[in-house]
């Protein structure tokens, strides 16, 4: 499915599935009525995609490579990773799950509920925007490099490590929470001490 139109256009899947959608107009794509499943890829390379308060699940990869991924109110679910690439994605109030977070370029805004990422979260450019929401990373072992996070939690089911290569990491006073596992930290600036209770603290 091709959207190219320079207006709003709606999107009513009426419960079907669908294998890739591509969104490359100028002007605006809107869900409405029915939930969206993606058997394939999904690509906002131009234009806006507005969720508009219905889930958007994805088996394939999802790139924003220009234009606008408004995720609004529901849970939008990338099952093959979420890459940003020139684009802008903004979360809102629903919860976003994915696997791998790939942002090289552009701006990734999170949501203000929960942002899920069971893989690696890769950040070589671009902008990140906590938005006072919560990212948990449940992957067995994880190398982040983060801007800012507001809240940060990692839950695994058994013991692993979280690694912070060098950096600067700004936790803007609020609570990183580790439930198993090491943390290990290098030059990481604002972390004035880290306890042996795997919880980050100040002083």
């Amino acid at each position: 499915m091709n959207f190219n139109g320079t207006g709003t256009q709606t999107f009513d899947s009426d419960g079907s599935g669908f294998y890739n959608v591509t969104n490359a107009g100028s002007g605006s794509v809107q869900l409405t009525n029915n939930n969206l499943a993606v058997t394939g890829a999904f690509t906002n390379s131009s234009g806006t995609f507005n969720a508009n308060g219905l889930t958007n699940t994805v088996t394939g990869s999802v790139v924003v490579s220009g234009g606008i991924y408004q995720a609004s109110t529901a849970t939008q679910t990338f099952n093959g990773g979420l890459t940003i690439n020139g684009g802008t994605f903004t979360g809102l109030t629903g919860t976003v799950s994915t696997t791998t977070v790939t942002l090289s370029s552009g701006t990734l805004t999170a949501p203000s509920s929960n942002m899920n990422v069971s893989a690696n979260w890769l950040n070589s450019g671009g902008t990140f925007t906590a938005n006072a929401g919560t990212v948990t990373l449940t992957q067995q072992s994880d190398d982040h490099r983060h801007q800012y996070i507001y809240n940060l939690t990692k839950s695994v089911s058994s013991a692993a490590t979280l690694t912070f290569p060098s950096g600067n990491y700004n936790h803007g006073h609020r609570h990183i929470n580790f439930e198993r596992g090491l943390w290990r930290a290098f030059d990481v600036g604002p972390f004035n001490r880290i306890d042996p209770m795997d919880h980050q603290s100040d002083g």
